[in-house]
């Protein structure tokens, strides 16, 4: 099985932009194969970043609606209206800041524990 995650990324290494502000998603598809591999997909760019303290709605909307088919979502601070707009699309989304390649790594090694009855 393969999920998808999006990573909130400015340089591509660290998992360092708000999920509100980021100007780019690194998309990478995680599978839970024997090999575990992580494969990079697509540099999506986020058009519309809205001010986490006054969310703008249409522009939360447009990111989520970018992020729609992935099933993970990893940036150092989700807000409390971007998380339930995230839920609602089925996405589970992670506050962490780390190296991309190694939480990556973890998520292939602990996908059925993060996607319980998805994977």
């Amino acid at each position: 099985m393969i999920c998808r995650v999006a990573v909130a990324s400015s340089d591509g290494k660290i998992i360092n932009q708000q999920f509100g502000r980021a100007g780019q998603f690194l998309v990478f598809d995680v599978s839970e194969t024997e090999d575990k591999t992580v494969q990079f997909v697509v540099l999506r760019e986020n058009k519309l970043p809205f001010n986490a303290r006054q969310p703008d709605e249409e522009a939360l909307a447009a990111t989520v609606n970018m992020l729609a088919d992935c099933q993970l979502v990893l940036a150092n601070r989700i807000g409390l209206k971007a998380l339930a707009a995230l839920c609602a699309k089925g996405i589970i989304a992670l506050e962490i800041t780390d190296f991309i390649d190694d939480t990556l790594e973890k998520v292939a090694n602990s996908l059925r524990r993060i996607l319980p009855g998805r994977v």
